[in-house]
């Protein structure tokens, strides 16, 4: 693939509100594959062609043009809607859109798929500080944590990042103190994959030493 053509997938990729994690998250395929598109180091196959399309709401012959600027995302939405219906296939496979919220902004839904994630796991975080809760929950608190990932994955198509549930299982057995570098590690994980905040969000694992400093000082 040339690199014309391997700048106006990123180009399309970011007009769209995509990080590359997103993007390869709704095509079914790794982000390597994506950034491996984006330095014309390999090409997208038939398949992923037409489901960047139809992501894009745009055509194939759109897709691979290089001599116009890439519009914003609503404009190219509305003036290549009849040619994407008519290039694009109506059957075969369709990209990962949650059902019921294909009418919403990438960000919009990105940010409903954050706070259901992040309700879930403050859900199990009630059980990991709230002493009566957390000896209730002693006996049934792994089954339903994998209940609680069955959801997300079923009801809101969250199998992943909602596999980040399962972190809580070892916090939850570690206690109150043994749990801080987990969840430090979940926070990470969630600006990564939601806000491609890798960099500068490692500077969370800075802080585990210092929690460890306050506790044994505080006595907790």
């Amino acid at each position: 693939m040339n690199i014309e053509i391997a700048n106006r997938l990123v180009q399309l990729r970011k007009k769209n509100g995509f990080s590359q994690e997103e993007l390869a998250a709704r095509l079914g395929i790794s982000r390597q594959a994506v950034s491996k598109w984006e330095r014309a180091e390999s090409s997208p196959d038939t398949d992923n062609l037409i489901l960047l399309a139809r992501l894009y709401h745009i055509s194939l012959d759109d897709l691979l043009k290089t001599d116009d600027p890439v519009e914003s995302a609503q404009n190219t939405a509305q003036s290549e809607a009849p040619n994407w219906a008519s290039t694009v296939p109506p059957s075969g496979p369709v990209d990962n859109v949650q059902p019921g919220t294909s009418e919403f902004s990438p960000a919009l839904q990105n940010f409903i798929a954050a706070a259901l994630l992040l309700a879930a796991l403050l859900l199990q975080l009630l059980f990991i500080v709230i002493p009566p809760l957390n000896s209730l929950a002693e006996s049934f608190f792994s089954p339903a944590t994998a209940l609680i990932y069955l959801i997300l994955g079923c009801c809101f198509h969250l199998w992943h990042p909602g596999w980040l549930v399962f972190f809580m299982i070892p916090a939850f057995y570690a206690g109150i103190t043994g749990a801080y570098p987990i969840l430090v590690t979940i926070l990470f994980l969630l600006l990564g994959f939601y806000r491609d905040k890798w960099h500068p969000a490692w500077i969370l694992f800075t802080t585990i030493p210092i929690f460890y400093k306050l506790a044994d000082y505080l006595h907790f």
